[in-house]
């Protein structure tokens, strides 16, 4: 006990074993100054002594004050200074400042518990921090190392600088602590209005972080394994590809996270009550789910989509280069993405209005809206691809051929083929097109009206509503082309085979291509003058007559010498043959540009006609399948699973009809927006959906048809 205003201890070390307060209950000292190290003090202000000068020694103790034994202070002020280099300071007792405590060490600073009363102040400069508790209204923590919360940090203003943070998983609260302080938790934690933490290497959460304000973070590398909230805005300014978030992050208003380099996402929860906001300056991509009952912006450079995007309300996207979704975009409000080149391997999907503006955009899937599809491209792509076979079958056809030649009346030349390995075809092809379906209008570059844009549709441009496009149109179908002279080549020849007769008297014989030639070199042969005029008029002659037999063969030489063929004497002279004409096979499903309402297009060319460029002379196949690829099934099969999503809770209340009541994580929404979605499912007509009660909130539509397909009900939405 201390009688007196102030109490000061100034030597090199200084060693506490017990409690230092003013002697009198009710009464406090002023001050309480600790200065260790070799130090020159001046003392004419004695409640406040000044270091002039300070001197280094190469042998070291430990600590410059050691208060490992349980003790408490209590004054005014409390101040502790250590000036000697890799010298730290500890205290293992409770430190109580009515105003402030100020700690400035050379080397680490321990401390069990720091509490001062309303309007004080908590300080402490130092290599290493390291506390169980601090209870002040300001809390300044400065480190060249590292800052480590191993209980609680509780006021109104708090920042922190230093190398590296941690809020620690385990906390080492002593019993005094917890009686005085009246705590008992098993989690490092930190309650405070605001909070600005700047680091320069790695921050690093276990516990719970929670802010009445905003929440401000600078650091290298973030790794949250716990859970961050705050009422107001949450900013995190990374400035490397290091964020893990294993844990939550929760925010009443904006969530702002920025990467100075690249951000890749890979875990947890990013829930913010207004706008959640994710920006790059280099890459970023989404390789795990991203869901927000409120608007989502995405920003960077480039954008790569590797798993769902969900938002409650409005979706933003904007990439500087490219944007590449492979996974499943979802906005229960408008949906806008710009970038330079947009790549849609998967699903857009607005239930609201959607917008895409792009350079050059590639839709190999799906887009969808509700209501309206605004677009605007230089180039927009709405592709497809093969699907199915070409099944092939053989057949065989024989052909005899006569010709008079000679100075006698009776002489003739006979001649006999075999054609094997005709080729016919079964067109079983289709196509999987990529979409883009409206509930209302569609508008193709309506907002710069340039008609000398280009729009390139493989697949299917559809709409409830009016369909208004500026660009030129090339509007195709798949198909799969073979050339004639391709298919010749695989057709054998099983020989030629010539009998001379005089009368009925046989005079001479001889035989060509016996050994399985194939077709095409046969003709180039007889083409020639290599063998005499009988023997070539004899040998068309033979090959006529066997394509006379033959519908595929008739058409192969169609194509190939013209439909006058048989009128010629001899094999048309290989000049004149055709060998680019093609067997041109036409896939099911057919481009298509469709509306319900107005179709006005507004292009300098319109091309209507298959992918296939076609010559002169061509075959075309339609496909033999009974039914087209079912878009919907597409649809369907895009769907992400939602169900073990953290935000939602998907129970089957029945089992014989089933009920199925969606319930949103209350901690995170507003009950008091839920509203009912069986209207959405009106989208599907004429289906039976009179078993299901629907209770719900924006993401319903995805999850239900999701857990339908799953389960009893696959037939009906099939």
């Amino acid at each position: 006990m201390v009688d007196g205003d102030y109490f000061n201890v100034i030597s090199r070390g200084i060693d506490l074993a017990g409690s230092i307060a003013h002697y009198q209950s009710g009464k406090n000292l002023s001050d309480i100054n600790f200065i260790a190290g070799l130090n020159k003090v001046d003392l004419s202000t004695p409640n406040a002594p000044k270091i002039i000068a300070s001197k280094q020694k190469d042998e070291k103790i430990d600590y410059g004050i050691d208060g490992k034994y349980l003790g408490s202070m209590y004054a005014n002020t409390v101040t502790l200074i250590s000036t000697e280099e890799g010298v730290g300071v500890r205290h293992s007792g409770v430190i109580r400042g009515i105003e402030d405590v100020i700690v400035k060490v050379k080397d680490k600073a321990e401390f069990q518990a720091i509490g001062v009363n309303t309007n004080g102040s908590v300080k402490i400069d130092a290599k290493d921090i390291k506390t169980s508790l601090i209870n002040a209204d300001t809390i300044d923590l400065k480190a060249s190392g590292k800052v480590t919360n191993e209980g609680l940090y509780k006021g109104k203003q708090i920042q922190i600088n230093a190398n590296n943070f941690e809020n620690a998983k385990q906390t080492n609260l002593s019993q005094e602590t917890k009686d005085i302080f009246k705590i008992n938790q098993e989690n490092s934690s930190i309650f405070a209005d605001s909070l600005t933490l700047n680091t320069l290497d790695k921050t690093s959460n276990f516990g719970f972080i929670n802010a009445l304000n905003d929440i401000k973070v600078g650091t290298n590398s973030f790794d949250n394994q716990g859970e961050i909230s705050a009422n107001k805005d949450i900013s995190l300014m990374l400035n490397d590809d290091a964020f893990i978030n294993n844990g939550k992050i929760l925010s009443q208003n904006d969530i702002q996270i920025q990467a100075n380099k690249d951000l890749t996402l890979n875990h947890g929860n990013l829930y913010a009550q207004n706008l959640l906001h994710i920006k790059s300056l280099n890459d970023l991509n989404i390789n795990s789910k991203l869901e927000n009952t409120s608007s989502i912006e995405l920003d960077a450079k480039n954008i790569y989509v590797k798993n769902l995007v969900a938002s409650g309300k409005e979706l933003n996207l904007h990439a500087d280069e490219n944007l590449v979704n492979d996974a499943y975009l979802f906005s229960n409000g408008d949906l806008r993405a710009q970038a330079t080149t947009l790549t849609n391997h998967s699903t857009f999907n607005s239930l609201n209005n959607l917008y895409l503006n792009a350079h050059t955009i590639h839709n190999n899937a799906l887009i969808f809206a509700d209501k309206d599809i605004n677009i605007e491209a230089n180039i927009l792509n709405n592709n497809a691809n093969l699907t199915g076979m070409l099944e092939t079958s053989t057949e065989y056809s024989q052909g005899f051929g006569q010709v008079g030649y000679g100075d006698t009346a009776f002489k003739r030349w006979n001649m006999e083929v075999g054609v094997t390995g005709i080729v016919k075809y079964n067109n079983l092809l289709d196509s999987k097109q990529a979409s883009i379906q409206a509930g209302k209008d569609i508008n193709i570059n309506t907002q710069s009206q340039d008609n000398a844009r280009q729009i390139n549709n493989s697949g299917k441009i559809l709409a409830q509503g009016n369909i208004v496009s500026f660009g030129n149109i090339d509007n195709k179908s798949l198909s799969k082309e073979i050339s004639v002279g391709e298919i010749l080549e695989q057709i054998r020849v099983n020989g030629f085979f010539a009998k001379e007769y005089l009368g009925s008297w046989n005079t001479n014989s001889t035989y060509y291509f016996v050994d399985h030639e194939s077709l095409l070199d046969a003709l180039k042969y007889f083409s020639t003058t290599q063998a005499k005029n009988h023997q070539r008029e004899s040998a068309w002659n033979a090959l006529k007559d066997a394509a006379a037999k033959n519908s595929a063969l008739n058409q192969y030489f169609s194509l190939l010498f013209g439909s006058d063929y048989a009128s010629k004497r001899f094999v048309p002279d290989q000049k004149e043959w055709n060998l680019d004409a093609k067997i041109v096979f036409k896939a099911k499903s057919e481009a298509v540009i469709a509306s319900k309402g107005k179709l006005d297009l507004n292009a300098k060319e319109y091309n209507q006609d298959l992918v296939s460029s076609l010559d002169k002379n061509f075959a075309l196949l339609d496909s033999d399948l009974k039914k087209a690829t079912n878009s919907q099934d597409l649809i369907l099969n895009s769907i992400p699973d939602l169900i073990n999503s953290g935000l939602f809770t998907l129970e089957n209340k029945t089992n014989d009809n089933i009920t199925y009541e969606y319930t949103t994580n209350t901690s995170i929404i507003d009950e008091s927006k839920y509203f009912g979605f069986l209207s959405i499912l009106n989208q599907f007509k004429n289906k039976n959906f009179n078993e299901f009660i629907v209770i719900g909130d924006p993401f319903l539509k995805i999850s239900l048809l999701t857990q339908c397909m799953q389960t009893h009900y696959n037939p009906i939405l099939n």
